[in-house]
């Protein structure tokens, strides 16, 4: 994958962005996307590299999407749920999602959310529902428990791989 691609892919990801915060007075929340590659070295260890066009992207290449939402206003938010997008081109990485007071919610469809998306699978014995492949995602909403208090901040994280 090229730069120019992987840049419009971040661009159209950081478009759906947004954070829904219902509250009873006027918490005002500011989102942010940011992105890095992680690059993992000989030892096992790993360190975020900027994202800047200065190498292509490649498959297999591992990307940290990192989501930060800041409540200017004078009052806390409720209810934040910060969303981003797996750009088409990448699959998202199991066990990469972090986030301080709060759960991850993942999507088959960009509509719906569910902490396990589930399929139906036709089988021998007839129809099942089992679990979704991480690999199926398209969106992935952290839902942050409790307040998002006025002039603090917050992030989450998660990673994707270039197919």
């Amino acid at each position: 994958m090229t730069y120019a691609r992987a840049a419009a892919a971040l661009f159209i990801a950081a478009l759906p962005l947004f954070a829904a915060a219902a509250a009873v007075a006027k918490p005002v929340v500011v989102v942010t996307l940011a992105q890095a590659t992680v690059v993992t070295a000989a030892d096992g260890t790993s360190h975020l590299a900027p994202l800047d066009g200065s190498a292509p992207v490649g498959s297999g290449t591992a990307i940290r999407y990192t989501v930060s939402a800041k409540d200017t206003g004078t009052d806390a938010a409720r209810g934040l749920a910060l969303s981003g997008r797996i750009p088409e081109g990448t699959a998202f990485t199991p066990g990469s999602v972090r986030g301080p007071g709060g759960h991850a919610e993942f999507s088959l469809d960009g509509k719906s959310f569910s902490p396990r998306p589930m399929v139906k699978v036709q089988t021998p014995a007839g129809e099942i529902m089992q679990a979704a492949d991480p690999g199926q995602y398209v969106m992935i909403r952290w839902v942050k428990d409790g307040l998002l208090d006025a002039k603090s901040s917050i992030a989450f994280s998660y990673d994707v791989r270039v197919k």
